[in-house]
């Protein structure tokens, strides 16, 4: 997977991923009766999902994202006997299991070739069982140069984080997202963290087409984590399939 510019910046990456996705991809754990999470980053979908008993297989490449994970597990010792932590990439994965059920939650788009597109959804589909369902989401929104600008605040106690974020488009459809933390004690500034990430200009239709040709069916498309259709002109598309007999 490639890196998303998370590194410098994990201890504070859930004070801003707000997204209400965690039912969502719960809903279909608890269906399922487990899932594979593929780019768990924090475990901030994983945990809520493993505290209603469901076993949870984690994959993540970053060291320091497995290590809030870890910090929240060892904070919840009872859930160690239903989470499995794997570092490693979602094109090199391997575990010796099948899944009845696998998720990405805002991880499709940091994978920023055709070419590594293809090896994740071949590398996903090897590990699902037959009528194994695969959902995840993309943002297909406007894409865009923006200089640096405000992109929310989070107090904790003493402490207030400040997230700035801008992007530049890249050659190849890629784009580069200039992350930039702010924090304040006191309202005195104490730190200042600048990182980037890059993502990847999706084409629908070509993703589409990829996840057909990598032998799923596609059961569903949303618009929103609350199961609303998708329609030609949304930001956030949501992809339900499953594979092929």
């Amino acid at each position: 997977m490639t890196k998303v510019g998370y590194e410098k910046s994990a201890e504070f990456y859930d004070f801003f991923d707000k997204k209400d996705n965690i039912d969502f991809f719960c809903s279909y754990a608890l269906r399922e009766g487990e899932a594979l999470d593929i780019g768990a980053g924090t475990g901030r979908i994983s945990i809520p999902i493993i505290e209603k008993g469901i076993k949870v297989w984690c994959v993540e490449p970053s060291q320091k994202m497995l290590k809030q994970f870890l910090i929240k597990l060892d904070a919840k010792p009872e859930l160690g006997g239903n989470v499995e932590l794997i570092k490693a990439d979602a094109s090199s994965f391997k575990i010796e299991k099948k899944f009845k059920f696998a998720f990405m939650s805002g991880v499709f788009d940091h994978f920023l070739t055709k070419e590594e597109r293809k090896e994740v959804l071949v590398n996903i589909y090897n590990h699902m069982e037959k009528e194994g369902l695969l959902v995840f989401d993309m943002f297909l929104g406007l894409m865009k140069d923006s200089s640096i600008k405000p992109a929310g605040t989070y107090v904790d106690n003493d402490r207030e984080y400040r997230r700035f974020v801008g992007t530049k488009i890249l050659e190849n459809n890629k784009m580069e997202v200039i992350l930039i933390y702010e924090i304040y004690e006191k309202n005195k500034l104490v730190d200042k963290i600048e990182e980037k990430s890059y993502a990847a200009i999706l084409n629908k239709n070509e993703v589409i087409q990829q996840v057909k040709d990598t032998g799923f069916d596609i059961l569903n498309m949303y618009n929103n984590y609350d199961f609303t259709t998708f329609k030609t002109g949304d930001d956030i598309l949501i992809i339900e399939a499953q594979k092929v007999k």
